[in-house]
């Protein structure tokens, strides 16, 4: 009964990894994310008050061409740090479809 539900659990997060993939144009994010939760475990050590300069670490890490994805839950936002990329994307709304909802952050 235990292997059972190991195996139907571990089947769960691979169908779940494989459906919530990001497209192949979406910009990139860091490396591990947890399921419902997204990536919000790397803001944890900067505690509820500095949130801000845990993103600004995650974007200097983690952008390419001034921006990157980050998932908090199941809400994804695209994270752009350049002036000009922000108004590119509010702009154009085809950029916008694109990535899906869009959640602009200007560090």
């Amino acid at each position: 009964m235990l292997v059972e539900l190991f195996l139907f659990a571990g089947a769960l997060l691979l169908y779940w990894a494989y459906t919530t993939r990001s497209p192949a144009g979406c910009p990139p994010s860091p490396p591990f994310r947890l399921p419902f939760l997204g990536h919000i475990h790397y803001l944890i050590p900067y505690g509820s008050k500095r949130v801000n300069e845990g993103l600004e670490e995650l974007y200097e890490k983690y952008s390419r061409d001034g921006a990157f994805t980050f998932h908090l839950g199941s809400l994804k936002m695209v994270l752009i740090g350049q002036c000009m990329y922000v108004c590119t994307v509010l702009r154009n709304p085809g950029v916008a479809e694109k990535l899906g909802r869009v959640v602009a952050y200007v560090i």
